[in-house]
């Protein structure tokens, strides 16, 4: 079906948005963590299983660094106000400190559609390497207007521990089929041979 076209791209050079490269396009702040990192897989770290890096969004510290959550977020246009489109992306794990399994969380802002706030997911545990487990997840939205902001946002687990870091990985939108203009009868899929038509 008729797809509706986006730009923004990610801001990665291979359109993606397995942040293979580098994190162009991207905003990031610092905002009282300690900091962005991009990683590629190298011992002890990940391996991501969805390019050759990842961003490894990191925040407080227990007892030395205090709460903080570092983010990233970047600008996408090219949506039709009121239509359902689906967020996708990857989120993993720093570590783990015996005996409490640090669970690191994102949170996930939207500007300019609902919903509104932040939304909060989980990673899973990990398998003795840091970063090394990664679960995938899903936001539905609706956008206000033609452009969307998307925030990343580490989030601090509670009790604060050491190793709450979280890596994020393949983030890509899903947008909706849109309806044909008003008089179109048939068309032919661009990656069919010419015969198959829908209507």
């Amino acid at each position: 079906c008729w797809q509706n076209g986006l730009s923004g791209c990610w801001g990665n050079s291979d359109c993606t948005g397995s942040f293979s490269g580098n994190i162009a396009g991207w905003n990031y702040f610092k905002n009282g963590g300690y900091g962005l990192v991009v990683h590629n897989g190298v011992n002890p770290i990940g391996p991501t299983p969805y390019g050759d890096q990842f961003i490894a969004l990191d925040g407080g510290q227990a007892g030395y660094c205090g709460p903080g959550n570092t983010y990233v977020e970047q600008t996408v246009s090219g949506f039709v106000s009121g239509q359902t489109y689906q967020l996708s992306f990857a989120i993993s794990s720093e570590g783990s400190q015996h005996p409490v399994p640090a669970i690191s969380r994102i949170g996930v802002s939207l500007v300019n559609a609902t919903p509104t706030g932040t939304t909060i997911f989980s990673a899973t545990g990990w398998g003795g390497r840091l970063w090394d487990t990664w679960v995938s997840h899903t936001l539905s939205f609706v956008p206000s207007g033609s452009s969307v902001t998307f925030r990343f946002e580490h989030v601090d687990p509670s009790p604060l521990i050491k190793l709450n870091g979280v890596g994020l990985d393949a983030v890509s939108l899903n947008p909706p089929c849109v309806t044909p203009p008003a008089g179109m009868v048939a068309w032919w899929p661009l990656d069919e041979t010419l015969g198959p038509t829908a209507s």
